[in-house]
C-alpha cells in the first residue's frame, strides 16, 4: 500500500472517530434516564444501607431514589422487582460517585468510556508490530461506528468497563506480570460473574500461569473474607442471586409475575431534576428516531424464530459446556502431539475470550448490541499478534464489524449473523496453525 493511500485511510479513520464522538454525545444528551440511572440509584441505596434489588420508586418515596419509567398501582411488594442485574461489588464502587447529579454521572461515563477506548488503542499501537499500525487502527476504530457502540451511549450502559479490564489483563499477561493480571481478573469476576470462564484455558496450563491464578484467588478470597464479616454484603448477594434467577425466568418466558407498569411516573418530577428536565427530554425523544437496530445476538432468539419457543435453560447450558469441552480436548490433544506442556500465550488468551463470548451467545438473558464494544479487546489481541494470526481471521472479524455498522442496510438477524462471524474469527485464530514455531512474542521480551 502506497504512502498516499495510507494517509487517506488514516485521515478517514480519525475523522470517523471524531464524528462518532460528537454523535454519541448528541445521542446521550437526548437520552433522559438511561440504564445507568438504575445503577446510580442502587448504589445510593447500598450506600444508605438497604438492598436495592427489590425496590422501585413510587410517588411519595424520596426523589433521591427516582428511577423513571412505569410502575404498578397499587404498589405490590410481592411482584416488585428492580430492573437491576449488576453485582454488589460494582454498586459499591459506583457509590463513590453516586451522590452526584445524574447528568454529571452520565457525562463522566461518556468521557471515561472514550478515555478507556483511547488508552486501549494507544496500548495496541505500543505493543503491535510497528509496521502494522494502520491495521491496528483499522481493527479498533470502526467499532465506534457500530450500532452496539452508539446504543451503549444511548442507554448509558457500562460494558466498556469490562472491555477495559480485559484489556489491562491482556497487557499485564503480555508483560509477564501475572500477579497483577490475576488481581484485575478477580475484580472483573466479582463485577461480572460469567467472565470466570476466561480462566479455563489458564487452568488447563496451570504450571505456566500459577501467578495469574494465584492473583485471582487472592483477590477473590480477600473479597470473600469481607463478605463473611459483613451481614449486609451477604444479604446483597442473596438478593442479587434471587433477582438473577427471576430475571432469567422472565426472559425465558416462564410463568413468573412481572410488573404491569400502568403508572407513568416521569411527570412526578420537578421541572429541573439533577441537572436536566427529563420530562421535556422524554417528550422530545418521542419525535426523534435514532434508528438503532436493537435485536439480540443470542442463540436462543434464533432458536425461537425457527422452533417457535425458546430452548430450555438446561439445553443452552449443555450446548455451551459442549463447546468448551470440544475445544479444550482439541487443544489438549494438539499440545500432546507437539510434545509441549504449553501453548502460545495469544492462543490461551483468545481461547479464554472465546469462552466468555460463547457464554454470552448461549445466555438465557438477552444480549443486545450494547455488549458489542467488549469486542475491542479481541481487536487489540489481533493487532498485537498480527504477525501470528492468519488473514482469514481478519476477514471474518471485519465482516462481523461491517454487519454491525450503524449505517449498514438493516435486515432481520443482522446482529446475530455478525456475532457468528466474530465468534468464527476467534475460533479460526485458535485452531489455525502457527505462522512460526516461535511461541514467544517479540514484545514478551520488553
Amino acid at each position: 500500500m502506497n504512502k498516499g493511500l495510507r494517509i487517506i485511510i488514516l485521515i478517514s479513520l480519525i475523522a470517523g472517530f471524531a464524528a462518532s464522538v460528537l454523535y454519541t454525545k448528541d445521542i446521550q444528551s437526548w437520552t433522559g434516564f438511561g440504564d445507568m440511572r438504575s445503577r446510580v440509584v442502587a448504589a445510593r441505596q447500598v450506600k444508605d444501607g438497604f438492598s436495592p434489588y427489590f425496590t422501585n420508586w413510587y410517588p411519595g418515596d424520596s426523589l433521591r431514589y427516582f428511577t423513571g419509567g412505569y410502575v404498578d398501582t397499587p404498589r405490590n411488594k410481592a411482584t416488585e422487582l428492580a430492573n437491576l442485574t449488576v453485582s454488589p461489588p460494582f454498586l459499591r464502587c459506583l457509590s463513590i460517585v453516586a451522590d452526584n447529579d445524574n447528568n454529571k454521572i452520565d457525562l463522566g461515563a461518556y468521557v471515561l468510556f472514550h478515555l478507556f477506548f483511547i488508552i486501549s488503542v494507544i496500548l495496541a499501537l505500543c505493543y503491535a508490530p510497528k509496521r502494522k499500525w494502520l491495521l491496528t487502527l483499522f481493527l479498533l476504530i470502526p467499532i465506534t461506528f457500530t450500532d452496539g457502540w452508539i446504543y451503549h451511549f444511548f442507554v448509558v450502559q457500562h460494558y466498556m468497563i469490562y472491555a477495559f479490564l480485559f484489556t489491562l489483563i491482556v497487557i499485564f499477561l503480555i508483560r509477564k506480570n501475572q500477579l497483577v493480571a490475576g488481581l484485575l481478573m478477580a475484580v472483573l469476576f466479582i463485577f461480572r460473574l460469567n467472565t470466570l470462564v476466561f480462566v479455563i484455558p489458564f487452568l488447563l496450563l496451570f504450571r505456566n500461569y500459577k501467578k495469574f491464578l494465584s492473583g485471582l484467588l487472592i483477590g477473590v478470597l480477600a473479597y470473600g473474607i469481607f463478605v463473611c464479616f459483613s451481614p449486609f454484603e451477604q444479604k446483597l448477594w442473596k438478593d442479587y442471586s434471587v433477582v438473577i434467577k427471576r430475571n432469567q425466568a422472565i426472559q425465558m418466558v416462564e410463568n413468573v409475575p412481572a410488573t404491569s407498569g400502568n403508572l407513568y411516573i416521569l411527570p412526578y418530577l420537578p421541572a429541573r431534576f439533577e441537572g436536566s428536565n427529563y420530562y421535556q427530554l422524554d417528550t422530545m425523544l418521542k419525535y426523534r428516531d435514532f434508528k438503532i437496530n436493537k435485536e439480540s445476538t443470542n442463540f436462543k432468539n434464533v432458536y425461537e424464530i425457527v422452533f417457535k419457543h425458546y430452548p430450555s435453560i438446561t439445553g443452552l447450558s449443555a450446548m455451551f459446556l459442549l463447546c468448551i469441552l470440544i475445544l479444550s480436548v482439541f487443544q489438549f490433544v494438539q499440545i500432546k502431539e507437539k510434545g509441549n506442556i504449553t501453548m502460545p500465550l495469544q492462543k490461551v488468551i483468545m481461547t479464554g475470550l472465546l469462552f466468555y463470548f460463547l457464554s454470552n451467545f448461549f445466555s438465557t438473558v438477552a444480549i443486545v448490541p450494547y455488549h458489542l464494544p467488549q469486542w475491542w479487546v479481541v481487536a487489540l489481541v489481533y493487532a498485537i499478534y498480527a504477525d501470528k494470526i492468519p488473514r482469514t481471521t481478519f476477514i471474518l472479524f471485519f465482516t462481523g464489524i461491517l454487519l454491525n455498522l450503524h449505517f449498514m442496510i438493516d435486515f432481520k438477524g443482522r446482529h446475530f449473523i455478525a456475532e457468528v462471524f466474530l465468534l468464527a474469527s476467534l475460533l479460526f485464530a485458535i485452531l489455525a496453525k502457527e505462522k512460526s514455531d516461535e511461541t514467544i512474542h517479540e514484545f514478551d521480551k520488553v
